[in-house]
């Protein structure tokens, strides 16, 4: 289980946090974002093998913004975490976490959900 925690520095900056792990595979790290693998033996914060195949977690947020689950013909549908209906297809997890962090931003100035 992740703890939700973002701390700012005496100068402004935002410290990232990364995610607790427990013997998780981590495909992809960026700056901010993460993508963990998923699996029946990890499950990763509420994301279960079930749900998704990886989980796109905010290192400045301190939660999963998005799930990965792989579809047919080399693509992937990642769904954002606050609303059903803000899904996409990608075709790699580097387009993933780019497109999930812009329509996260893009959410987070409207307003979540």
């Amino acid at each position: 289980m992740t703890k939700t925690v973002v701390l700012t520095s005496p100068v402004g900056r935002v410290v990232y946090i990364p995610p607790e792990l427990d013997g998780h595979a981590v495909p992809y790290k960026g700056k901010r974002y993460w993508v963990i693998a998923v699996d029946d033996a990890h499950p990763f914060d509420w994301v279960s093998s079930d749900i998704a195949s990886h989980a796109i977690y905010d290192k400045s947020m301190g939660y999963v913004i998005a799930t990965v689950k792989p579809m047919d013909h080399c693509r992937m549908w990642v769904q954002m975490a606050t609303q059903c209906d803000s899904g996409f297809l990608v075709e790699d997890l580097r387009d993933a976490v780019q497109t999930a962090g812009q329509v996260a931003a893009q959410m987070l100035a409207k307003g979540w959900g």
